[in-house]
Order: structure tokens, then sequence, then C-alpha cells
């Protein structure tokens, strides 16, 4: 058996960081290949997380970016401390197996509460929520709540999804929903409800035997 790690020479105890991982990244293989054989350089997708990455006085806490590259297992935890380039870094031994662990964790939390929940197939976890359980930093523009939704998209019990910038919600198939009625094809809700959109009838009578035009806006 093979195993790749740092040894340090003569330390008192294993020490190891309480890292937070702010986003997730995903590198093609020859940008992947050129961060793992030069740490010192400055990298634009690090200059763009700047403000993700620090260290927490108060809790001992390192707010860091997981980088991961196409088709490799590993990954590279990053702390730029402000800097374009990573100036603390760790190997990440089956990054991409952690973060999917984490990710079904989190999906199945969801559809834990909203099949469980909902009366009318419609159910919404919010960010806050999931920091809250799971330490999980979720919003809809980072590499965390892409991961998410591409989970949620492939399991069967959901129809549609949107995040806002507070929170998750889904519309799921009826017949998963414990507090439905209805099922198979008419058991799914429309997404325009999820966002609010505005429906109204717009009626042009030519004559009285003339059906009215339903028009939906957005």
């Amino acid at each position: 058996m093979n195993i790749n790690a740092k040894l340090i020479r003569k330390q008192p105890s294993v020490k190891t960081d309480y890292c937070i991982v702010e986003d997730i990244i995903e590198l093609n293989e020859s940008e992947y290949a050129s961060l793992y054989q030069n740490l010192l350089a400055d990298r634009d997708y690090i200059t763009e997380r700047i403000g993700l990455m620090k260290h927490d006085s108060k809790t001992d806490t390192e707010h860091c970016i997981l980088i991961l590259g196409v088709g490799q297992a590993d990954g590279i935890l990053v702390q730029s401390n402000g800097c374009d380039s990573p100036i603390y870094s760790a190997f990440i031994s089956q990054a991409r197996a952690i973060v999917k662990s984490h990710i079904k964790q989190l999906a199945d939390y969801c559809i834990s509460e909203g099949t469980m929940h909902s009366e009318n197939g419609r159910w919404s976890n919010s960010y806050e929520e999931l920091y809250n359980h799971f330490g999980a930093n979720i919003s809809d523009t980072n590499g965390n709540g892409r991961l998410l939704k591409e989970e949620l998209q492939r399991r069967a019990e959901v129809a549609e999804l949107i995040m806002t910038e507070d929170c998750i919600e889904i519309a799921y198939h009826l017949e998963y929903c414990e507090n439905c009625q209805e099922g198979g094809i008419e058991g799914t809700t429309d997404l325009m409800s999820l966002v609010g959109c505005n429906i109204y009838d717009e009626h042009e009578k030519s004559s009285e035997d003339e059906v009215p035009n339903a028009v939906q806006t957005m």
C-alpha cells in the first residue's frame, strides 16, 4: 500500500486546524497540475475569492476554499490570508469522496424535510438552516450550492427547484409527499408558483361565445 503524507520531525502531538470550506472549485487538468506543482504563483481564481479566506481568531477557525481537479480524487485546501496565492495549503486525500458524501447528506436532509412536512408538494430549505445543521456554506453563487443543486436535480422525488438568495425552493412529485393525496403525472407542482409570478387573465371578447385567453406574465 502506498500513502502520500507530510511527515514532521519530532512533533509533540498531531496538530490539525479547524477549517470551514467556504467554496469548492474544480480546475481542468492543466490548471490543477500547475497549482499542484507551484503553490507560490498568484492565481486569478484565488484573487476572486480573497474575501472568503481568513483566520477567525475568536473561534480559531480557518476559512478556506477547496480546489479539486477534473479526474482527480484528491484536492488542495487553500487559505490565502488576503493574498493572491495559497499562503496556507493542505493536501486533502480523497477530497472528492469527502465532498460527495457531504453533499449527499445535505440533499438527503432537504428531501426528507420536504417530503415529510409539505402539504402541497412545495418546500424550502434556507441556507441558514443548512449552515446551522451541517456547517455548510451554501449559496446560489458558490460551488457548494452548485453541487447541491446538481445532486437534488438527480433525485427522483424532485420535480423542479430554484435557488434564491436565501434558500432552495423545491417542487416535489406529490407521490413522495406524506401529506399529499395525489400522485402520478398530475402530482407535480408548477415551478412558477415558487417564484411568485403574477398570473392574470386577459379577457378579450368579440362576442358572448368567445373563450377568454389566459395570459401568464413573468
